[in-house]
Order: C-alpha cells, then sequence, then structure tokens
C-alpha cells in the first residue's frame, strides 16, 4: 500500500510541476514585449515526438486455479517516427496476495509498436503491441520465475494541456510460466508527458 501512495504522490507531483511549467510559460508570452523575438509556440493540436507515461495498474492475475489482484505501477518511453507510428518501451510491476498470505509480485518488461491517431485537438485514440520478459515472485517449486510476456490493448489519452495528458488504457496480458500460458486482463490510467 506504501508503494502504491508514493507512485500516486510521484505522479500527482509530475502534473503539478508540468501545470506549472505550462502557466508560466503563458504568463511570459503573455507580458511585456521584449526587443529580442519570441520563438513560435506549438499550437494545441501540433504533435510532440517523446511521450513518457507514469500510471496506475490493475492486473487481474489467474494460475493454476489461483486468482491474485495485483496494484502497482506501469511507465512507458514512446518515441514517435511518424505522426502515427512510435516505438513503445514498458516497464510494469505488480503487488498483491496470494489466498495462502504470501506476497505476489510480477514485473513486466518489453517493447513493441504502438499506433495512434493523433490528429484530434483533445483526444488521441491509439494501440499497442508489446513482447518482452516477466519475473514472478516469490519463487516456486514448479519451475523458473522468468518467462515470456506479452501485452496486447489500446486506450486513450485525453490532453489536458498540449504536454500533459490524462490516460486510460485496457490490456489483454499473456504470460508464460510453469509451461503453462496465463492470460489476464489489466487496466491502467495515469499522466503522459509529451515533449
Amino acid at each position: 500500500m506504501r508503494r502504491f501512495l508514493a507512485v500516486c504522490i510521484l505522479t500527482l507531483s509530475c502534473a503539478t510541476f508540468a501545470l506549472a511549467q505550462g502557466n508560466s510559460l503563458t504568463a511570459a508570452a503573455n507580458g511585456p514585449a521584449s526587443s529580442s523575438p519570441a520563438a513560435p509556440a506549438r499550437m494545441a493540436s501540433e504533435n510532440f515526438n517523446w511521450q513518457v507515461a507514469i500510471s496506475y495498474q490493475y492486473l487481474r492475475a489467474s494460475a493454476g486455479g489461483t486468482t491474485v489482484n495485483l496494484h502497482g505501477f506501469n511507465t512507458s518511453f514512446t518515441r514517435f517516427a511518424t505522426d502515427w507510428i512510435g516505438l513503445e518501451g514498458d516497464v510494469a510491476a505488480g503487488f498483491g496476495d496470494a489466498p495462502d498470505g504470501s506476497r505476489v509480485k510480477l514485473l513486466f518488461y518489453g517493447a513493441g509498436p504502438r499506433i495512434a491517431y493523433r490528429r484530434a485537438e483533445k483526444i488521441e485514440p491509439w494501440g499497442h503491441a508489446l513482447f518482452g520478459g516477466t519475473h514472478l515472485l516469490p519463487q516456486t517449486p514448479f519451475g523458473s520465475t522468468n518467462g515470456f510476456g506479452y501485452i496486447v490493448g489500446g486506450g486513450v489519452d485525453y490532453k489536458l494541456t498540449p504536454r500533459v495528458s490524462w490516460r486510460v488504457q485496457g490490456d489483454f496480458v499473456g504470460t508464460h510460466f510453469f509451461s503453462q500460458w496465463q492470460k489476464n486482463g489489466q487496466f491502467v490510467t495515469g499522466l503522459v508527458f509529451n515533449f
């Protein structure tokens, strides 16, 4: 629970800082004219090449007849090569308690393509497919706790300012542990910073 609160506080702090920066830049742009020419301001619909998202993640994980609710964080970095396609890297961690009382931790790290419609003023719908590795704790007697994982899904970014958006996404998550595939769903929401 403390980690979840720390992630929420960090996310809100970053959002406050980004909004404050945007307000100070707006005030400076509207201030008295100076002798040096001002740099052209970006339009609200102009796209940035980089996105960094810091989000809360909920994953309902089922394996071997046991279901665990995992809460954690999801961090993604995207570099857009064109207006609509980019390469995304993702690191996510979820934490929860198994029915036997043991603490469960699941880590995913991967990369893949992101396709987005970035022409609208306020809404940016997108989809992605990520492939990489997973790590499960605690250690079990059933085999390796390292495995292959993938995430396929999509979501919508709602622009709060030209540089800050609110993200809502849903994903299908596949993991391969103990010579079996686990198929689960996750919900992610948080802030996206564009630069």
